[in-house]
């Protein structure tokens, strides 16, 4: 059973991409610092920041709104990058790295009823499952139906 967010697979590469776009985004030029800089930073962090906090809560609903949430913020700076590029203020070479970090965060944040949180499959926490078994990343159980126990939601 999992102590904490920061045991979550999902918030560990998260948490990565949030630290490689703020380290990107410090070479970018001043003018761009309140406006694109900003926007792509906030986005990046919204992900890791939205998995926490849904690991934190103890209802269903909200885990799979947190975890929504999440997911739109990794579409939003995976755009902010690719105007970025185009804009000529991050290279290609630059770019492909993080889109694919993205990605890897997008496949573990797929939260679909009957898929618990934890499974690989969509999860931003891992541990035992409502039957007591370990549930590790890229392997899932016969899938539990979704229910208002925030346990099965999030591997608990």
């Amino acid at each position: 059973m999992i102590k904490s967010f920061r045991e979550g697979a999902v918030w560990q590469k998260a948490d990565e991409l949030v630290h490689r776009v703020f380290d990107l985004t410090e070479t970018f030029p001043k003018q761009y610092l309140f406006d694109r800089t900003s926007q792509r930073c906030r986005a990046a962090l919204s992900v890791a920041t939205n998995v926490a906090e849904g690991c934190a809560t103890l209802h269903t609903k909200e885990i799979l709104q947190f975890m929504s949430v999440a997911r739109r913020s990794a579409s939003e700076t995976e755009h902010l990058l690719l105007v970025a590029a185009r804009r000529g203020l991050i290279p290609q070479p630059v770019v492909e790295p993080l889109t694919s970090s993205r990605q890897e965060v997008m496949r573990m944040l797929r939260v679909r009823p009957g898929i618990p949180v934890g499974s690989g499959l969509g999860a931003p926490c891992s541990g035992p499952n409502r039957g007591g078994s370990t549930v590790s990343p890229g392997s899932c159980p016969e899938p539990p139906t979704l229910s208002p126990e925030p346990s099965r939601v999030l591997g608990r």
